[in-house]
């Protein structure tokens, strides 16, 4: 489940619920310091990531590691999946009006 919002301001958190438990990635998921393991709603273990960069960092890293290798593609991040994200993208917008 993802909630997303202009309206209003979101915990911009991540969480994965498996059979054992749930993990919490803490706020901003996307570049998180922090990340918890519950298992029956009781924190078991915390652990501290050290965040490298200041954004776009590992995509940086991957187009430099693809063009010392002569790639014009990437296996990780495929122009096909970007021709998808994209279109999914544009349907969003157009749903909400932004286009």
């Amino acid at each position: 489940m993802l909630k997303a919002s202009f309206l209003e301001s979101t915990p911009v958190e991540g969480f994965l619920y498996g059979e054992k438990g749930i993990l919490k990635i803490h706020r901003n998921f996307h570049h998180t310091k922090e990340i918890s393991v519950f298992q029956h709603n009781i924190l078991k273990e915390k652990f501290d990531i050290d965040y490298i960069g200041n954004g776009y960092y590992h995509e940086i890293v991957e187009v430099i590691n693809c063009l010392k290798e002569g790639k014009i593609e990437s296996e990780k991040m495929p122009h096909s999946f970007s021709l998808v994200l994209i279109q999914t993208l544009d349907r969003i917008r157009e749903k909400i009006g932004m286009t």
